[in-house]
This record gives C-alpha cells, sequence and structure tokens, in this order.
C-alpha cells in the first residue's frame, strides 16, 4: 500500500570531490515503486496477473486501460459508468489511477479500492496525446492493426504509459500491443454473481476452495494466468 522512492548514488565520490572538498555526491530517484508497478518476482504471486489500471471518461463512456508490467499484458476497453465496479472486480487491480477531476464523479463504485487509488493530474488525460504514445510506443503509423479505440480508451492508454513511465523514469518495460476488448465478445458478470460463484475466491475470501483453485491443473504460472483470464472473461 506504499509507494518507495529508491535512490542511488550516480557519481564517484573522487569524481565529487574534484569540485571541492564539501561537493555532495550526486543522487537521484531511479525509481519508484507502487502495488501496480512491481516486477520482481519475489514481491509478485507468479499465478495471478498484478494489474495497474487507468481510469478515463469521455462523453459519459468509460475507457479503461489495464497492464500487468511483470508480463507485458495491455487491454483497453470502454463500457458505460454502471458497469466499472464489475469491470475492476473482473481484474482485481493492485492500484488504480485517475484524473484528480473525474474522481468526486466515480467514487461511489470505487470504495472497495479506495486504499489504492493513486489521483493524477487531469492534463495527463488526453486523447490526441494518448494516442500519439500509443503510436511512439509501439512504432507503429497507425493504431488501426490493434483495434478501433474510443477517445475514452484513448485517454486512459495514454495516461497509463506516462504513470509507467514515471515510476520506471523514464525505462519503459517491453509491453504487448494493446488487445481491444470488446464487452459483445464476453459474457459480462456482475460483482454479486461472480463472489456467489466463488471464481477466484470463496466468500470468506480465500483461494483454496475456489473453482480456480478446485481446476488449475496448469504446469506454468504464465499458463496458470491465462486459464484465471479466461474464467473471469468466458466468451
Amino acid at each position: 500500500g506504499f509507494k518507495v522512492a529508491l535512490c542511488e548514488q550516480l557519481e564517484d565520490p573522487k569524481e565529487a570531490k574534484k569540485r571541492g572538498p564539501q561537493a555532495i555526491v550526486t543522487r537521484d530517484v531511479v525509481r519508484i515503486l507502487t502495488p501496480g508497478t512491481l516486477t520482481e518476482d519475489t514481491l509478485l504471486n507468479a499465478r495471478h496477473h498484478n494489474f495497474l489500471v487507468c481510469i478515463a471518461e469521455h462523453e459519459k463512456s468509460i475507457g479503461l486501460a489495464s497492464v500487468d508490467i511483470s508480463t507485458g499484458d495491455f487491454i483497453l476497453e470502454h463500457f458505460p459508468l454502471d458497469e466499472l465496479e464489475s469491470a475492476l472486480i473482473r481484474l482485481n487491480p493492485k492500484e488504480i489511477i485517475l484524473s484528480q477531476m473525474l474522481l468526486p464523479v466515480v467514487e461511489p463504485w470505487l470504495k472497495p479500492w479506495k486504499a489504492i487509488i493513486s489521483p493524477q493530474p487531469s492534463s495527463r488525460f488526453d486523447a490526441l496525446n494518448g494516442k500519439q504514445k500509443l503510436l511512439e510506443m509501439f512504432h507503429v503509423a497507425t493504431l488501426e492493426g490493434f483495434g478501433t479505440f474510443s477517445q475514452a480508451e484513448l485517454m486512459a492508454g495514454g495516461a497509463i504509459l506516462d504513470y509507467v513511465s514515471l515510476t520506471q523514469r523514464g525505462k519503459l518495460p517491453p509491453f504487448s500491443p494493446p488487445k481491444c476488448r470488446k464487452s459483445s465478445d464476453h459474457l459480462e458478470i456482475d460483482g454479486a454473481t461472480r463472489e456467489s460463484l466463488e471464481i477466484h475466491q470463496t466468500l470468506r475470501g480465500e483461494h483454496h476452495g475456489s473453482l480456480l483453485h478446485a481446476i488449475d491443473r496448469t504446469q506454468t504460472p504464465l499458463g496458470s494466468r491465462l486459464l484465471s483470464q479466461r474464467l473471469a472473461n468466458p466468451l
């Protein structure tokens, strides 16, 4: 639940002394650790996604970008505002970012995730800039090969790349091209139904005894994450 700034010495003390006996050795922040931007295996459950989620809004439509930095998965989707809570339950994010202006609007749907919300300056949520960041990130002239994205999705996609770049101090990890998730391709399950079906955890909040626990015979963490995603997003 904390954010930790990692600072390192950037020069040899001998070099600093050349500027004078009282010169301070140059140091700087090299990375900011947050719950949604971890990559260390020792801090992650390898069999479950560690999603960082970004919420944007345009003309009463919600754009949602979700990335797992440890695996490179990158998903964009959009839906009406009243489906936001259901989408977050499906993704089980470890950190949520959104604009400071949008927070009061969507706050009623975010109560279960209040502790993991990181509000961001509203200036980072711009569809045109978001599209440009996506083009630059994947070295393409158009996004058409990845799908058709709404203004809200472009806003969320650009803002989430901004946040990852900020926490990683400009060293963006490799991402898979964005996948366009369409609600018409999947069975939408509301939060109460997911809870009662005990798909990923029991009513007591335990993995043991859930549907995933009962049928997961995968041999690798990658396979386990894929199975978990398919259960969360049934065709």
